[in-house]
């Protein structure tokens, strides 16, 4: 009895001062962790969209990227600014300044407000939208900062690991809340790698709800930045508006909404998915929602920058053949669509 004794006080021994080495090296991280939120949490607002009156229609944040003289642009979700009468920028939980829609991109879900202040913000520098991509992968700690539920809660912070990489987004599991779309997902390092935009808070399996954690999704800053630069200057295409259709990649489509897989044949790599007609436009009648475009100008696609190259210099009267993949009475088809602009 006495030797199992000595025997569990040198185990408590033990575990006690492996925790001592470990609560140092975590202070170190804690701290380091500390002074990244300190110095890039000065770049993120809060977005919020109103009547016109102050009363809120939806609140979400944004990250301030450039400054030209006393104009700020802040980068955000087109889904935090679409019902807008009016746009306030919020730096603390109680000021704000009255801002403007200057550009956006409702396929990709990003939007470009500004505002002017002869008061001097903070520009997101490390690894600015204008420059070259970031490298990090699966297993990497990240950071996002926004204002979850309503703006006093501004600029909270939560940690997570990146859970996966795609093309558009990058799955993590830091908490996020509604009024986190839009904000910053930093790496340890302060560099900014994507825009909040979305969580899966539950799915449907087996015929019943199934409740869902740590599935929270950010744009893929590393393959927008182009399209952002070209919102900026105005040279971006809005294809989707020409033709009158709502698109998104594959990839993205899936992991939005995973009960769309019984609309896509499960042997397509890539495309773009239809998820909006606009029966005044075009495509009317022709494409389908579910519909997904595989092929446009005989040139294979799989995302919306190159769909917008391959298109977005048409005019009115030219003719665009496109292919898609439908589901018709259960089996999926490949159908040539030929659509005057």
């Amino acid at each position: 009895m006495k030797k199992i004794l000595l025997s569990c006080i040198a185990l408590l021994v033990l575990v006690l001062s492996s925790c001592a080495g470990q609560n140092g090296n975590y202070t170190d991280f804690e701290k380091n962790i500390s002074s990244v939120v300190e110095e890039v949490s000065k770049s993120v607002v809060g977005v919020v969209s109103t009547d016109g009156l102050n009363n809120f229609l939806s609140i979400g944040s944004g990250v301030i990227y450039k400054k030209e003289n006393n104009t700020y642009f802040v980068i955000t979700n087109y889904h935090v600014i679409r019902s807008h009468m009016k746009i306030n920028v919020y730096y603390s939980e109680y000021d704000f300044i009255e801002s403007h829609v200057y550009a956006y991109d409702e396929a990709e879900d990003l939007a470009i407000v500004t505002f002017q202040s002869s008061l001097s913000f903070r520009v997101q520098t490390k690894n600015p939208i204008t420059s070259k991509a970031v490298k990090f992968k699966k297993g990497n700690f990240c950071i996002a900062i926004g204002s979850p539920l309503n703006i006093e809660n501004f600029n909270t912070v939560t940690f997570g690991i990146i859970s996966n990489v795609y093309f558009d987004v990058i799955g993590h599991d830091a908490s996020l809340n509604p009024g986190n779309s839009g904000g910053a997902l930093f790496n340890t390092l302060g560099e900014l790698i994507g825009i909040n935009t979305s969580k899966i808070f539950d799915t449907m399996q087996e015929g019943r709800m199934v409740a869902v954690e740590g599935m929270g999704f950010a744009i893929n800053l590393n393959n927008k930045k182009d399209i952002i630069r070209d919102m900026y200057d105005g040279s971006y295409n809005f294809t989707e508006l020409k033709l009158g259709l709502s698109l998104t990649a594959l990839s993205y489509a899936k992991i939005q909404n995973p009960e769309i897989e019984e609309y896509i044949d499960s042997s397509l790599k890539g495309g773009l998915v239809v998820y909006g007609v606009d029966m005044t436009r075009p495509c009317a009648n022709k494409i389908e929602v579910f519909d997904v475009i595989t092929s446009v100008r005989s040139t294979v696609i799989n995302d919306l920058e190159y769909f917008s190259a391959a298109v977005g210099t048409l005019y009115v009267g030219k003719v665009i053949d496109l292919v898609v993949s439908r589901k018709v009475n259960g089996v999926f088809v490949s159908l040539d669509i030929t659509i005057t602009i």
